[in-house]
């Protein structure tokens, strides 16, 4: 729905589109506006809610007043859909797990009647009745301590389910604890207690008896001390590599890289589908990822970082949700805590699990709000009344707290009532004389009024569900083909795939080139020379002084000729040659001689570009693409508007005219602009090629201009279609 905001007592509240109008419709001056429409209950949910929580949420302090609720006229469905059920009785015999017990057998009953269309449920995408399906019914409970009991009942009838965790519970969780002891193995082996339980994992699957065998060998559990070695080849052994790997890759790789390659190396994706709900262990396993991810994104760079951020969001109780997203999750009972269901809805609630007491300790310092700028404090250190030190006002602030609990939990269980559509199903299991408890308040408030609810149909205890399974093919695969044929095709295929999807221009030159310093190897295009942190110390000491040139060019023109001498020794240091300073200024300041640079040099600052990356695609004729990919040392703009580029060398003249000297550079140089071309959409009408050593030795020569970059062009397309 759409959604607006509104300035609410000096806040700003987002509200949905039936209460924008019914604000909008009111007059507010001075005047209360009553939030009372529910766009989403059935009828006789709402008169069940209003009538069991306007006794049991009076008003009083710490409570708001309360308001009955009304079924918006303009959604409202018909009055012969929806019904509130309750089941069950309380219990004269047996103790608590008893009676969840019982009640768990119930649920499972009713939850195999609502998967068999025992209800009518509404259909939100075109408002036409249909029968009920599990993914309809959503099972809410107080806490989830119980659920194990719930969902073996449910696992024994083989219905389709999936178990939300919401806050921070979700960290306490088997997949989540696995998952932390493995990191912290990884990042401190010392930590003896994570690696055993990292080794009996499911991402290890060490046995006790396994342990002890390593143990009494002489074995440690930690993963860089010495292992026994006459348990080397055990599975223990084994783990203990992996352990090992892992934390000497710890500080080469990120934190997430390390936990996706980990989960995958161990497969641990895949034994979730050996368990009976394989969904929620995927989710689990997305979540550690997703949650590493964040941490790293917030300056954890370590997994110790990240350990230690983990720990922080399980004290915080940070609030997290395990998303139903994955295909397999979807159409299926889910079970949920009542306050992760807060702003949710489903067509059919269950209430279970409602026979428990309250829970949980007190804290030893209490607090209350503050009043005229004070505020109470109550301590309580030590054992059981009459043997503790205390403090302030303690047993007030106490009365208080269970109080404020006390309406909270009332509160939590009308969001709960009210995530109903068109169903709810209330449990009222408890133990005989518990009258404190959810089901005997909701019994002793409500009791056997018939227009309000009434017991769950007999008839819903013989419906059977079968859930769906895999139709059958139409018809058989076809034979397979035999090994030759398949291992012909399988080779074509790696051919295919292990061939570059980029090309170098420096790669269309020709492969020997009698006296050159520089080979694809020793300096390719794509390499950043003008990086001030990144030196290069590669190749041969000829080829290192070519770099060297070729960056002091490079650095001259971007600082329009200062300095020359000091930029030269510079990157004759840099560059590993600084006994060749001399020869390197020699012919860095030949080459800027040369009268393409000084041109270029009285060019506006914005028509000069130095070392500059592109990155091209290109067809090769046959179905691909092949990128054409490196970096051009100089492009410029001519005056008429066209561009100009040109390649530095610093090649070995011996005795050779510049036209054999230019020939095999000329493919590269078609690439380049072809390149520049394509990118910047501007014809390159010029191109040429700037040998520094022949400019150094034959004062006025080096400077070598292509007759037609055209055929050049041409040239290098042909070439490169056929690497």
């Amino acid at each position: 729905p759409k959604q607006s905001i509104y300035r609410f007592r000096g806040a700003e509240v987002e509200v949905s589109q039936g209460v924008r109008d019914e604000i909008d419709a009111a007059d507010t001056n001075g005047k209360h506006l009553t939030l009372r429409e529910n766009r989403r209950s059935t009828r006789p949910i709402i008169d069940w809610v209003n009538h069991l929580f306007g006794e049991w949420m009076p008003s009083e302090v710490g409570q708001a007043d309360w308001i009955p609720l009304e079924v918006a006229k303009d959604v409202a469905p018909p009055d012969q859909l929806g019904a509130v059920y309750h089941y069950g009785e309380p219990m004269e015999e047996g103790n608590l797990p008893e009676v969840r017990e019982a009640d768990a057998v119930a649920v499972a009953n009713i939850a195999r009647a609502v998967c068999a269309g025992a209800l009518q449920v509404r259909d939100r995408q075109n408002d036409e009745t249909r029968a009920s399906q599990p993914g309809d019914l959503t099972i809410l409970t107080r806490t989830r301590t119980s659920w194990e009991i719930y969902t073996r009942q449910l696992d024994e009838m083989n219905l389709p389910y999936s178990a939300e965790i919401g806050g921070a519970a979700v960290l306490e969780t088997q997949e989540i604890r696995d998952i932390v002891n493995c990191l912290t193995a990884i990042d401190d082996p010392s930590d003896q207690p994570a690696t055993v339980g990292a080794l009996k994992s499911t991402h290890f699957g060490c046995s006790d008896v396994d342990l002890y065998a390593w143990a009494k060998s002489g074995g440690s559990f930690s993963c860089t001390a010495e292992f026994p070695t006459e348990e080397d080849s055990s599975v223990v052994g084994d783990a203990m590599r992996t352990l090992r790997k892992y934390h000497e890759l710890r500080d080469e790789l990120q934190p997430v890289v390390i936990t996706e390659r980990f989960l995958r190396e161990r497969q641990a994706r895949e034994l979730m589908y050996l368990t009976a709900n394989p969904a929620q262990g995927l989710r689990r396993l997305d979540l550690a990822v997703e949650l590493i991810r964040r941490f790293s994104e917030d300056g954890a760079a370590s997994i110790r970082e990240c350990l230690v951020a983990f720990s922080q969001l399980k004290e915080n109780n940070d609030s997290l949700r395990e998303e139903p997203s994955l295909e397999f999750d979807h159409g299926k009972i889910r079970i949920m805590t009542m306050h992760a269901s807060k702003g949710l809805e489903f067509p059919i609630v269950l209430l279970a699990d409602l026979c428990g007491k309250p829970g949980g300790g007190s804290d030893p310092l209490l607090t209350d709000q503050p009043s005229d700028n004070h505020r109470r404090i109550g301590v309580r250190l030590g054992g059981k009344k009459g043997a503790y030190f205390e403090a302030g006002c303690y047993d007030e602030l106490l009365d208080l707290n269970e109080k404020a609990a006390e309406l909270e939990r009332t509160r939590l269980l009308y969001v709960a009532a009210t995530r109903a559509r068109d169903h709810l199903i209330v449990s009222s299991y408890c133990k005989e004389g518990d009258t404190d408890v959810v089901a005997a308040r909701i019994e002793d408030l409500v009791g056997t009024n018939e227009s309000l609810w009434s017991p769950v149909p007999q008839e819903w205890s013989t419906l059977t569900y079968h859930p769906p399974v895999a139709r059958e093919l139409s018809q058989q695969w076809d034979a397979i083909e035999d090994r030759g044929t398949w291992y012909k095709r399988y080779q074509e295929i790696l051919r295919s795939a292990s061939k570059r999807p980029w090309l170098s221009p420096s790669e269309l030159k020709s492969s020997s080139i009698a006296g050159s310093d520089e080979t694809p190897a020793d300096k390719p295009d794509f390499q950043p020379i003008l990086d001030p942190d990144v030196p290069i110390k590669r190749g041969r000491a000829a080829t290192r002084i070519g770099s060297a040139v070729h960056a002091a060019v490079q650095r001259t023109l971007e600082m329009r000729y200062r300095d020359v001498p000091t930029i030269a020794r510079i990157e004759a240091e840099k560059h590993g040659v600084p006994e060749s300073g001399e020869e390197i200024e020699r012919l860095t300041l030949a080459t800027l001689e040369m009268p393409l640079l000084k041109r270029a040099a009285n060019l506006n600052q914005n028509d000069i570009w130095v070392e500059t990356p592109v990155a091209v695609p290109m067809s090769d004729g046959n179905g691909s693409t092949t990128v054409i990919e490196g970096r051009v040392d100089l492009i410029y703009r001519c005056d008429d508007g066209t561009l100009g580029i040109a390649d530095f060398k610093t090649d070995r003249t011996f005795n050779r005219s510049i036209d054999d000297m230019a020939s095999p550079y000329i493919p590269q140089l078609g690439a380049y602009a072809y390149a520049v071309q394509k990118a910047t959409g501007i014809p390159v009408s010029e191109a040429s090629i700037l040998f520094s050593r022949l400019a150094g030795d034959r004062q006025g020569e080096g400077e070598y201009r292509l007759p037609d970059v055209q055929t050049a062009i041409e040239l290098a397309l042909k070439l490169a279609s056929t690497q």
